[in-house]
Order: structure tokens, then sequence, then C-alpha cells
């Protein structure tokens, strides 16, 4: 917690950040990684994914890929790491 001067007075509080840098990078890596299976998809590089990934990254690549290559999905196994 810090000391901090406003127009109303001189307080304390905490900065909290609005978002977890973890969380942030692994959104962008989803994003990134979504690019590559849909671009990987429309140039038939495969016909079948298996994805392996603590549930929570499962849900933000979900989010993220297209539904064509989520239709090629044949595994998922959720894993905690």
């Amino acid at each position: 917690p810090g000391h901090y001067q406003s127009d109303f007075g001189t307080g304390q509080g905490a900065f909290e950040s609005r978002s977890d840098p973890k969380e942030i990078e692994a959104e962008r890596f989803a994003h990134v990684l979504a690019d590559k299976l849909n671009k990987g998809r429309v140039d038939h590089l495969y016909n079948n994914l298996v994805v392996i990934a603590p549930s929570k990254f499962h849900g933000l690549l979900s989010e993220k890929c297209s539904r064509d290559v989520l239709n090629l999905v044949r595994h998922n196994v959720q894993k905690a790491y």
C-alpha cells in the first residue's frame, strides 16, 4: 500500500493491476495458437487434433479457434500442470 494525494486530500491505498500478467499472456498465447491452427486447417496441414491443456487454457483456446478447427479435435485432455 502506498500514499497518494488527490484533489480530495491525502489518502492511503494499494494500486491493484486490473489484469493479471499471466492471464494476459495466456490470452495472447491462445490467440497466436488459434491463428496457427486456423491457418494450418486451411492449408490442410492436419486432419485431427488432440488438445492437452489445463482446463482454463482449453477454454481460452476454444473461444479463439474457429468452429472448423474445433470440429477436428478428436480428444481433449484437460491436465493441470
